[in-house]
């Protein structure tokens, strides 16, 4: 463990006809655990709360919180750590969007190339939310703080210190801060946040 290590955060999210996967990139910034097993432990323990809290609540009763994962992706990487969920569901009466579609946020830093912008894809946004294809405007401020909060703000993770949200470069392996989160108003459709589980075989008691 070490300072600036980066981790994959994923949570898994099902509806009973298909099922999503939100993810997003945090960096240590204190890096004060020094074990890898507790660190891995603790970050997913606190990510599986913290967004299954902030999701549920856009969400529709008829999605089911399936797990969360945490994967160091700085070198040499970590095994992943899974915590499943127990029965946790959306909040919101009513169906989820459409089938295939997603809210979109995209993941913006101060340098402007493709390496450096990410997006986050949340299926199950409650269906009230939004109307042929696109966020109500009256949704669109409660969604704007779900994306700050879950890919922006700092997070304090027991012993493990500060994480900050990045944009991970997979070509380059480098981390840049998140300078702006941006809600598009139009409804994504990407096939990769649908039918995709989570790769937690290797690791099924967290």
């Amino acid at each position: 463990m070490a300072l600036d290590d980066v981790w994959l955060i994923s949570q898994e999210w099902d509806d009973g006809n298909e099922n999503g996967v939100a993810r997003g990139h945090y960096r240590e910034m204190e890096g004060l655990e020094t074990d890898l097993e507790n660190a891995g432990r603790q970050i997913v323990s606190h990510f599986h709360v913290r967004w299954r809290d902030l999701i549920a609540g856009e969400t529709s009763v008829d999605a089911t919180l399936v797990c969360t994962t945490a994967q160091r992706v700085t070198a040499p990487g970590s095994r992943v750590f899974t915590m499943f969920g127990a029965g946790d569901t959306g909040e919101v009466s009513g169906p989820p969007i459409a089938a295939g579609l997603a809210v979109l946020f995209s993941k913006l830093t101060n340098i402007n190339s493709r390496s450096t912008r990410g997006r986050m894809y949340l299926a199950f946004i409650a269906a009230s939310k939004a109307l042929g294809g696109v966020v109500l405007d009256t949704a669109q401020a409660a969604l704007n703080v779900l994306g700050e909060a879950l890919l922006r703000e700092l997070v304090d993770v027991l012993s493990v210190g500060e994480m900050c949200g990045v944009v991970w470069s997979t070509k380059f392996k480098t981390s840049e801060d998140i300078a702006n989160i941006e809600l598009k108003p139009v409804l994504g459709s990407q096939t990769r946040r649908t039918n995709h589980h989570q790769p937690f075989a290797d690791d099924p008691a967290v």
